[in-house]
């Protein structure tokens, strides 16, 4: 039986990051492509900071390239209403629910609460994108975390297996942000990506790229790509963080990393420390091969960089 997923993410229009937007798409394709069902996408409430609303354009246009009907929601404001949504989900799904969880931990924390025991009867796991993997003395924590750290330590806790991948290996005091081992941050130049994909994904992702204002977001996927807009955009750097957690879900064969079980312990400001045990359902992500060329987040360089590239293409180039 595929894997039945719900895509949480911090996805809005005019984005905040646009790596959400490559996530969403990687999900949409796997789905079009059978190795799981993609049942629902729910986007973050938008918080004061953010200049757009929910990119549920964004949602609407890869229904349309991928032939697909999948529903989207939005999290309601208050946080209690947040809580009884996702339960609410849990309780319809006639099979185990998988959840990516790659924005705010907070409506998945505040369920987890209001019904631990239907998370570890109906929850398969939930896949987490959020934190750093070393903790260094003095470091700064990572956006998502640093958002609700009180709900990253509850997700961390669920009773459900949770697969983690922190963002990056570590973040100094200093605020500088590394890859390595223990981080599932890789970097890649939008052009390495763009450049392959239908002329419908290449306008998907340009409709976002731009900012764009045309209310006619459907239409605009058939329009004639912008070449100029393209290859301005494909000489800029992108970081992306979520790739192993969907194809991990998808159960697709990968070389570079793996998740292996762990012990976990939260202090209360979400100060994370870890251990292997072969009997936990906590799993980390871990890069088998540390061959990046430095640690900076954006190095272009190494296996784990290398694979994850050619899978998002081999993927996305089907849509």
């Amino acid at each position: 039986m595929k894997p039945y997923l719900v895509h949480m993410t911090d996805l809005f229009h005019p984005h905040g990051d646009p790596d959400d937007h490559y996530d969403l798409a990687l999900a949409f394709a796997l789905h079009k492509l059978g190795y799981l069902e993609l049942g629902r996408v729910v986007c973050d409430y938008p918080p004061a900071h953010r200049a757009g609303d929910p990119a549920l354009c964004a949602v609407a246009q890869l229904n349309e390239l991928t032939g697909s009907d999948v529903r989207v929601s939005v999290s309601p404001s208050d946080p209690s209403a947040q809580a009884q949504m996702i339960v609410s989900i849990l309780k319809e799904s006639s099979r185990p629910v998988c959840f990516t969880v790659v924005g705010t931990t907070e409506h998945i924390a505040g369920a987890i609460r209001l019904d631990p025991e239907l998370f570890s009867e109906k929850c398969a796991g939930i896949w987490l994108a959020a934190g750093t993997g070393a903790e260094t003395e003095g470091g700064v924590l990572e956006y998502n975390v640093s958002l609700h750290p009180s709900a990253f330590v509850t997700t961390l806790n669920a009773p459900c297996p949770v697969y983690w991948a922190p963002c990056f290996h570590t973040i100094l005091p200093s605020g500088e942000q590394h890859g390595g081992e223990y981080g599932s941050v890789y970097c890649i130049r939008q052009s390495e990506l763009l450049d392959d994909l239908s002329s419908g994904l290449k306008n998907y992702f340009l409709y976002m790229l731009t900012r764009s204002d045309d209310p006619r977001y459907l239409r605009y996927l058939k329009k004639p790509v912008d070449e100029s807009s393209l290859s301005a955009f494909g000489s800029e750097l992108r970081r992306l963080w979520s790739t192993p957690l969907l194809l991990d879900i998808a159960g697709v064969p990968c070389e570079s990393y793996e998740f292996l079980p762990v012990q976990i312990s939260c202090t209360e400001d979400a100060r994370v420390s870890w251990k292997y045990s072969s009997e936990s359902s906590r799993f980390i992500f871990r890069m088998k091969h540390c061959d990046r060329q430095t640690a900076d987040s954006f190095d272009r360089t190494g296996r784990y960089h290398d694979e994850m590239l050619a899978q998002m293409k081999r993927v996305l180039c089907r849509i």
